[in-house]
């Protein structure tokens, strides 16, 4: 072999290698302008949720209790997950939760849902709520204890 012949063979490998790195950085490309889309539509998206949240005994002198959140705003909300809030907290996913729908949940209860302190008062618990865009724009509420006096 001469040397002619070596530096073209050099050459090749070089140039095969120089298309190689330049595929990968077209895919590397594509994958930060994708991820710019998204970050972008997130930005521009319109979101409006609410939540409102009932508790109610599921029966007359049952220690089954049933809490009831509505979404009150003008948008879906996806990968909802309700922590209802008292002595523990206690995890309820709920999926997707569209504008004026309700998701119900029903939780233990005995004294400990009664007990307010020394007080033996009646106490709804507070919640936290979590949530998502459909754009994936995450977003929280969070809803304290309540005492009712009925």
């Amino acid at each position: 072999m001469n040397v002619s012949i070596l530096i073209a063979l050099g050459a090749l490998a070089v140039s095969v290698l120089s298309v190689i790195f330049a595929g990968v950085g077209v895919l590397r490309a594509r994958e930060a302008l994708r991820l710019q889309r998204q970050i972008d539509a997130r930005a521009r998206e319109f979101r409006e949720v609410s939540w409102e949240g009932t508790f109610d005994r599921i029966a007359p002198g049952a220690d089954e209790w049933q809490i009831n959140v509505t979404n009150t705003g003008l948008t879906r909300a996806e990968g909802v997950t309700l922590v209802v809030e008292f002595d523990q907290a206690e995890k309820y996913d709920l999926g997707a939760v569209d504008p004026g729908q309700t998701r119900s949940v029903q939780v233990g209860g005995g004294d400990a849902w009664y007990s307010a302190g020394r007080s033996r008062m009646p106490v709804r618990p507070g919640f936290r709520i979590y949530w998502s865009s459909p754009e994936g724009h995450p977003d929280r509420a969070h809803h304290p204890v309540i005492q009712l006096f009925t």
